[in-house]
């Protein structure tokens, strides 16, 4: 029997330091893109949450497509209008107050907007009872939410300072 040449072709183990591997700067915990697009992904998950707790409470059917429906018009509105008016400011995951100040504000507004486009998409009446527990629910999830992702991004760069 002779060598097998499939393992003499592999090359020995480095040997000598470890090599731990950096991502590139651009998908760093630290960076302002990284913290637009976790915040993103919170936000839409607010709006997920709130569709799944109220179909819950009214024992409605959840499932992929209902829950897509129910999210679908607070996501179009928050997405389609709060970047624009400074909800991802990078003010607003630096400073509690600037949070509060930007977020609030844009989520009033953001939220009569889905309102109108669910009234309208779904051929909804206006119900004011849902309205008001919609807006204030989903402004309670979303401000902390918000609060939430600044404070532990706060604390890891106070961490991360030398």
């Amino acid at each position: 029997m002779g060598s097998n040449p499939t393992l003499s072709a592999i090359p020995p183990f480095p040997s000598g330091p470890a090599v731990t591997p950096t991502p590139p700067p651009h998908v760093s915990p630290t960076t302002p893109a990284f913290a637009y697009a976790v915040l993103a992904v919170g936000d839409l998950a607010v709006f997920v949450l709130f569709n799944i707790m109220g179909r819950a409470d009214h024992e409605a059917s959840i499932t992929a497509f209902t829950v897509a429906k129910g999210v679908a018009p607070f996501a179009v509105a928050w997405f389609a209008v709060s970047p624009w008016i400074g909800t991802y400011r990078h003010a607003t995951f630096t400073s509690f107050r600037r949070t509060w100040q930007d977020v609030l504000p844009a989520w009033v507004l953001c939220g009569a907007l889905a309102l109108l486009l669910r009234m309208w998409w779904y051929d909804r009446p206006f119900i004011a009872t849902f309205a008001a527990i919609s807006l204030s629910f989903q402004a309670g999830l979303l401000m902390a939410w918000r609060m939430a992702f600044l404070a532990v991004s706060l604390r890891s760069r106070s961490h991360a300072a030398p």
